[in-house]
Formats: C-alpha cells, structure tokens, sequence
C-alpha cells in the first residue's frame, strides 16, 4: 500500500557535491529552495507546490531528498499501519505533512500524505494529494491504481453533495481564531537546536508559553494571552547600536500543523523559525 523510500527514484537520488556546487547562485536550484521555503511559510500554496513539482522535475540531476523527510514518512508508516483510532490516523497525516514540506517535490510523501487522509474522511485533500503524486511521478506504473482511487474518492464527494447532511464538524482550517486556540489546547511545537537542545511553544488554556531546553531540563522563557493565529511573544535585540528591540510574531499554520515565529537580531535582518507540532 505504502511507497517505499525508493518510489520515484528520479526524484529521490541524491545531488552530487559537484552538480551542487556548479548550481548558480540564482539558477534553477536556488529557485527551487526558494520556494520550498516558501512553502513552509505557507504549505497550503497548492498551485507553488505544483511549480515546485515541475521545477524539479526538470533539474538534472534531481533533487536530493533530506533526511528529515524520509524520516517523518518512516514514522508516518509506522502510525498509520499501527493505527486503531480516528486520533492515531491523525499522526499519521501529521507526520506524512511533514514529509511533503521538508521535500514537497518528493511523489512518496504525497501518495501516503493522500492515502491517510482518505482514511481519515478528507476526501478533497486526500484527492488533491494523490493528483500531486501522479504530476511528480510521470508515467508511473501505478498510474491507473492511483487514478482508481481519485475516481472513488470524487464518487465520494458527488455523494455527499447530493446528500443532506447535519452541520459538518470544523477542522483546523475552518475554525475560527478562538476556536481553533481552543482545539489545539494542550498541543506543543518544537524545533531541535544543536547540541540536543530545543525550543517549544506551548498552547496551554488560552496562553502561548514558550521555552527552551539547552543542556538541561525545559525552562519557561516567557508567555502571553493569545486570542488569534497571530500574537506576539517575547523580543530580541535586534538593533545593537541603538539598544532597540524588536517583538518575536508568532503565526499558526491554517491546518495548526505548525508555528512560524519571525524574528529579527542584532544584524537587523528578519528571520523565520518553523516549529512543527510534536504532541
């Protein structure tokens, strides 16, 4: 059911470090991790995941897939084939997500990406992922399979339409502001730093609580009452000179996936930080 690791091996191969250091600083391959950051900011961009598709289709030699991606679509394996509860089926699209932002050109995490989803009742992305799959894999020899399961999912979908329904159930990315803080109640992001230390955000009964482990048990740094998607926590020292600090935004991803906090330091320029949900 699953694709392996070697599905598409056009796309999977790994660049050479001399194709890597040949790529122009503004060719093809800067382009293309342009846009994946892109992407990772705003992963619900369907048609830039369809550029990024083609953009690496067409690079020779293709792209390599990181690490990070293979090991969430690794873990998202493991969820889904071990998975008993609507909850369980709910990791896996989370970790199989994650595969497709670290390496949205990468076929393997779009077909899992849709076939978790078609389990877990999202017939609409479940169809657009499969259909994403078969743009980054030309003439793949499970085409027509793939194609069966697009067919029976849009059956599906005219089904539903035709009939009357009580009021849907909102996800994350129909909810309101409010209810959307509600729902991910109890939910922490993170991201790994180096030396085995991490930062988290934690949404917690209405508050945004941040930390950081380095080199020893978590420590709250700071917290706020938030209200919206976006708010501000903490600042840093973002203007040396003049002693002036800047605030850290934070923005929740539409689907609550993920956080991005952007940030500015003593060099003056923005940066963003993309922390991935972990519980």
């Amino acid at each position: 059911m699953f694709k392996d690791l070697a599905l598409g091996v056009a796309l999977s191969l790994a660049c050479s470090p001399s194709a890597d250091a040949a790529s122009d600083t503004g060719g093809p391959r800067a382009k293309l991790k342009g846009y994946v950051a892109e992407i990772q900011r705003n992963p619900d961009d369907h048609e830039l995941r369809q550029k990024i598709i083609s953009l690496a289709l067409a690079l020779k030699p293709a792209p390599a897939v990181p690490p990070e991606a293979k090991r969430h679509l690794n873990r998202g394996r493991a969820a889904f084939e071990a998975a008993k509860t609507a909850t369980d089926i709910g990791d896996a699209v989370s970790e199989f997500h994650q595969a497709a932002l670290a390496a949205p050109w990468w076929g393997s995490a779009y077909y899992n990406l849709g076939l978790a989803k078609e389990k877990a009742g999202e017939y609409a992305a479940a169809k657009r992922d499969l259909k994403l799959y078969l743009l980054a894999v030309p003439g793949a020899r499970d085409a027509e399979a793939v194609q069966g399961l697009i067919d029976g999912i849009e059956y599906r979908l005219e089904k539903a339409a035709r009939t009357p329904a009580s009021p849907a159930r909102p996800t994350p990315s129909t909810m309101s502001d409010e209810d959307l803080i509600r729902y991910l109640n109890g939910a922490r992001y993170r991201v790994d730093l180096e030396g085995g230390s991490f930062m988290s955000l934690d949404i917690t009964d209405g508050y945004a609580i941040f930390g950081y482990a380095a080199g020893g048990p978590w420590e709250e740094s700071s917290r706020v009452a938030i209200r919206s998607r976006t708010f501000i926590l903490g600042s840093t020292l973002c203007d040396l000179k003049h002693s002036r600090s800047c605030p850290r935004q934070w923005t929740i991803s539409q689907d609550g996936s993920n956080v991005t906090e952007r940030s500015a330091f003593g060099n003056g320029k923005w940066s963003d930080t993309i922390l991935n949900r972990s519980q």
